[in-house]
């Protein structure tokens, strides 16, 4: 039976309905734009994963108020529990770890703003005193995980290891398809985890040799049309098999 997962359009009176035939992993999307809004970017559209056990759903919507608005499902259709990637975190000014207000890693090139839950690609172009990993959430045999993130504008691109940049530093770029990738370990059961004493759905993996293990998931592109800042001194984002 398909899955469906609606996705309303904010402002911009639009829905997107969306049905997945979950056993054999393709996906359709159906359109109903209202006439007066043909002219507005907004986009949703399911993904089929290549991983017949994880399935990943993922709809955008863009608006000059609410900004990018980014919404995913990930289902583990395994027999073992995963490790989603999902919960990014930083460093406050007195080192400590605190969870990343901006909540997902962003990377443009190309026209495609990639959004990355997992952990951001080290730089080529500076020493880091040491390798970021999330923090997870444990997806159990046959559950969900529902995602939303909203970026207000102006959306800019975003990593660990390079911090936020005065305005000058910034361009435009143009934005025409907008790409989810999401990261996570298998066979949660096998992985070191202890609870975050902030949250205890929140998992932190104490096994360095669990990072290994890191499998990514790359959704398919959503066309979706707005402008974002990007930095002049451009920073890579990870490479996927499709590139």
């Amino acid at each position: 039976m398909a899955n469906k997962l609606a996705v309303a359009g904010l402002s911009l009176l639009a829905v997107a309905v969306i049905d997945i035939d979950s056993s054999a992993y393709t996906a359709e999307a159906t359109w109903h734009v209202n006439s007066r809004d043909k002219s507005t970017g907004i986009a949703a559209m399911a993904v089929h994963s290549k991983d017949r056990m994880i399935l990943l759903e993922t709809a955008a919507t863009v608006d000059s108020t609410a900004g990018l608005v980014i919404r995913a499902r990930v289902t583990n259709k395994d027999s073992h529990g995963l490790l989603l990637l999902d919960r990014l975190w930083t460093l406050n000014p007195e080192s400590r770890t605190i969870a990343d207000p901006d909540r997902i890693y962003r990377f443009f090139a190309s026209g495609r703003l990639l959004l990355l839950l997992g952990a951001a690609p080290l730089p080529r172009d500076r020493t880091v005193m040491f390798a970021n990993y999330p923090h997870a959430s444990l997806i159990g045999p046959g559950q969900s995980r529902d995602i939303e993130i909203a970026l207000a504008p102006p959306v800019k691109d975003h990593s660990f290891y390079y911090p936020e940049l005065p305005e000058q530093d910034y361009e435009n770029a143009a934005v025409k398809t907008v790409q989810l990738v999401v990261q996570y370990i298998r066979s949660a059961d096998t992985v070191e985890v202890l609870p975050s004493p902030e949250d205890s759905s929140e998992l932190i993996i104490s096994a360095a040799d669990a990072f290994d293990r890191i499998d990514s998931l790359a959704g398919n592109e959503i066309p979706l049309m707005f402008t974002m800042q990007r930095r002049k001194q451009r920073i890579e984002g990870p490479i996927l098999p499709s590139d």
